[in-house]
């Protein structure tokens, strides 16, 4: 009878149909396990109840795997406290166990642990270089610190692992978004749109849309504004910064926006705010080194002059400028809340 239990509650768990992404579980074994264990008992019934003592002898055997059982149990039952320790556990008893990783990563963020975390999620990459999800939720946390040109990598890898992951399209639009590549940002948007069917992605692409031609006819008003007075150095000071910081590429000229930054702040004698835009230009253009040492001076006349506020706007563009990464001025898309 044992031995008909365990083949017939073995079969729907042997694999020839895999349940999930794992081929073997520990669970699969526990109702099977129960034949195994009649066996054992009736067989050792069998065999033992032709001796005197075999009652005895019996009971005294149980109590001994009872009570390693016990202890055995005592030893295991702090690996079982939370997730944490449970996949921190399986990391310690295993080999590359790019899941264990990725669990133990997506538990440490949930608890805050953000450094921890983002070792685990990118030791599940390095494992396994193809793992969907493990780029995805590296993604959103990259984002989530403001690490927007690897979360915009561990996006594109993402999708070109699970294209049709709407989230993933999303969060990816939220990211070209913040580097300023608004077309892209469109495109990823509407294609997440046309996967997910979420309404609220329809509001993301009438927004770009906004922006697009909102950029565009900005453009035109400032040239216009500098063509009726081409020696203001506000207005030549105003279309340099837009053409280093606005969000949309297509009006984008960082190579514009140095020249005339440059000729502001020799007519305005290196105002701060013509500086901080030279600074900006400059790393629009890629040349983060000149945009921190130039963002540095103004900084120097701003603190000089005792313009508070400016100070710690400049500021704020230094740690964007350290990071490698341009200023574009589109405060909707700051501080977006990824999707998981």
């Amino acid at each position: 009878m044992g031995w008909f239990w365990y083949l017939g509650t073995l079969v729907p768990v042997i694999g020839i149909v895999q349940l999930g992404s794992q081929s073997m579980a520990d669970r699969y074994t526990y109702i099977p396990m129960i034949g195994i264990m009649i066996v054992l008992v009736w067989g050792a019934c069998e065999l033992t109840k032709r001796l005197r003592l075999h009652v005895v002898i019996l009971s005294t055997t149980l109590a001994v795997l009872t009570i390693a059982c016990i202890a055995r149990t005592r030893d295991e039952l702090p690996y079982w406290k939370d997730n944490i320790t449970v996949w921190t556990r399986a990391i310690a008893v295993t080999k590359d166990n790019f899941m264990a990783h990725y669990k133990l990563g997506v538990m440490l963020w949930a608890s805050s642990q953000q450094n921890q975390a983002l070792n685990e999620l990118q030791e599940a990459v390095r494992i396994n270089p193809d793992f969907a999800m493990a780029h995805k939720y590296l993604g959103t946390a990259c984002a989530s610190l403001e690490r927007i040109p690897e979360a915009f990598a561990h996006y594109k890898k993402g999708l070109e692992l699970a294209p049709d992951d709407a989230a993933t399209w999303f969060n990816y639009a939220l990211c070209c978004c913040k580097m300023g590549r608004l077309n892209d940002a469109l495109a990823s948007c509407q294609k997440s749109q046309a996967i997910g069917g979420d309404p609220s992605r329809q509001h993301w692409i009438n927004l770009i849309l906004q922006h697009q031609a909102l950029a565009k006819q900005q453009n035109a008003d400032l040239r216009a504004a500098l063509e009726k007075n081409p020696d203001r150095g506000d207005a030549i000071d105003n279309l340099a910064w837009f053409l280093a910081t606005t969000v949309s590429e297509d009006e984008r000229n960082g190579v514009e926006a140095v020249q005339l930054a440059t000729r502001a702040c020799e007519l305005s004698h290196n105002n701060p705010a013509c500086v901080a835009t030279l600074a900006a230009a400059y790393a629009e253009t890629g040349q983060s080194d000149k945009a921190i040492t130039t963002i540095d001076l103004a900084c120097s006349l701003a603190e000089k002059t005792g313009d508070e506020p400016s100070l710690k706007y400049f500021q704020k563009l230094r740690e964007c400028f350290s990071t490698h990464m341009p200023c574009y001025e589109l405060s909707v898309y700051n501080n977006l809340p990824t999707q998981p």
